[in-house]
């Protein structure tokens, strides 16, 4: 059936080569990992510094709340933080 699909359509059998090419080809593969390694590396190290800004906006935030004399409670509902990384402001 494939060989059919592939005769009928060049562009098909042009993709079905190149593909037969990657699978064979252990240099070609190396690459392709390595790539798709740096990219997931990438999106870790963007969304640790997300994480990590959000966690110092929620540090700030508690700051000047518990310099409001807002209470405890209320802090920890608004920015999620344990009262120890509060009291600790």
């Amino acid at each position: 059936m494939l060989k059919i699909l592939l005769k009928d359509d060049i562009d098909l059998q042009k993709a079905h080569d190149k593909y037969e090419k990657f699978t064979t080809d252990k240099e070609l593969r190396f690459q392709a990992i390595s790539r798709e390694k740096f990219i997931r590396d990438q999106f870790s190290r963007e969304d640790n510094a997300h994480v990590a800004g959000a966690y110092e906006k929620s540090l700030e935030a508690a700051r000047v709340l518990k310099d409001s004399d807002v209470s405890m409670d209320i802090i920890i509902k608004s920015t999620g933080l344990s009262s120890d990384e509060i009291e600790s402001l």
